[in-house]
């Protein structure tokens, strides 16, 4: 077919140790992670290596003078309207501020480890949202990095990841959720071009092309939660072969 067949490639490893965006570490995890797609505001250009918008629509780089740390980054960053999860959940300035400040205070409350990806959005000194598709962030610290950090990190839908955080009551166990298990969200919902289809420990990972439309049931078994059934309903934002 013109756009269709099978990608077919192997891991170095014989397991997958967690699905968790929070707290994968390994490489290999985190592979299937990005595949699944929690998108970031922007992406490598493969051919130039620069950065380009992709959640974002639109950015611009820059700097303030602070009084205290200097002359410090300052991004600003107007978002697409037509990116949506995979549950049909349109992707948000919200969830842009639960990922990037939110989400770890959350987790230190209850007495948590922040994520693995901390660092990306430690240096983070202001926040602001300057309509439901523009905000501002300043950094604490002047770097040509600053771009990568906080434009490159996953973005996770808050409407799941909240109530995972917050420890609300687990619907399998009756206990508050924990959010460092195998996978917190067994539905693994992401916005990104790919939807996980099948796990089967120790022999293959199976995902399939995140069209407007399909439905699709992990089979995951977490110690919070079983997966259900999920229908993606816009599908990827980028899915046109072009991109």
């Amino acid at each position: 077919h013109e756009y269709g067949g099978r990608i077919r490639y192997g891991l170095k490893t014989s397991d997958i140790r967690q699905l968790n965006p929070l707290f994968s570490e390994w490489l290999w995890d985190n592979m299937v992670l990005d595949l699944i797609g929690y998108e970031g505001l922007v992406a490598r250009d493969p051919y130039t290596m620069e950065y380009v918008p992709w959640v974002a629509k639109s950015f611009s780089i820059g700097t303030y003078k602070h009084a205290i740390y200097g002359t410090c980054t300052k991004v600003v960053f107007t978002l697409r309207n037509d990116v949506y999860f995979q549950d049909g959940h349109q992707l948000t300035i919200e969830d842009v501020y639960f990922t990037y400040l939110e989400a770890a205070d959350i987790l230190h409350s209850r007495g948590i480890a922040p994520p693995w990806w901390i660092n990306n959005v430690q240096n983070i000194l202001s926040f602001s949202i300057l309509d439901p598709l523009n905000f501002e962030v300043l950094l604490d610290v002047k770097s040509i990095f600053a771009i990568g950090w906080i434009g490159g990190n996953r973005i996770l839908p808050r409407h799941i990841w909240e109530p995972i955080c917050t420890g609300a009551i687990a619907p399998k166990s009756g206990l508050p959720w924990d959010p460092t298990s195998f996978a917190p969200d067994p539905n693994l919902i992401g916005s990104g071009a790919w939807r996980l289809d099948e796990y089967v420990g120790t022999d293959h990972i199976l995902l399939q092309a995140n069209k407007p439309g399909s439905t699709v049931d992990t089979g995951i078994s977490d110690s919070n939660a079983n997966s259900q059934p999920i229908t993606s309903s816009y599908g990827f934002f980028r899915l046109k072969p072009e991109y």
